[in-house]
């Protein structure tokens, strides 16, 4: 595919998108209903299933308790090169804050899947697009 000039895009394009902005980057394409409606979904979530909400925060506050007794429990996937350096391994610290992250986003992308919405709702409260 071939890159398209400068002056193919018309003049004022650029003022153009300025003043109209109905995406958050233009990369991704998120809309700002997208991100509004999933953040709805997911705040709305505790009120409607606090049951559940109470289960998950459980769950990560154990998980926590775990982790800074430093039983290790949580593992970052082999495709997620944010946890790649060394570091993140080597580090008692670091290892925590990582195992840290892994357990809360457990219990979120847990949490979401136990709230009953649509398929198109829960891959925007999960961050997936459309």
């Amino acid at each position: 595919m071939a890159r398209r000039q400068r002056d193919e895009f018309g003049p004022g394009i650029g003022e153009e998108a300025a003043e109209t902005p109905n995406v958050l980057s233009p990369i991704v394409g998120i809309s700002r209903e997208d991100v509004l409606s999933a953040i709805g979904s997911i705040i709305g979530g505790p009120v409607r299933q606090p049951f559940t909400f109470v289960q998950h925060i459980g769950s990560f506050g154990r998980n926590m308790v775990d982790i800074v007794g430093g039983q290790q429990k949580f593992s970052p996937e082999p495709k997620d090169r944010r946890f790649v350096d060394p570091a993140w391994q080597k580090s008692p610290v670091y290892r925590r804050l990582m195992q840290g992250w892994l357990a809360f986003r457990t219990e979120m992308h847990g949490f979401i899947q136990s709230l009953e919405l649509d398929p198109i709702e829960h891959g925007r409260a999960r961050g997936n697009r459309r």
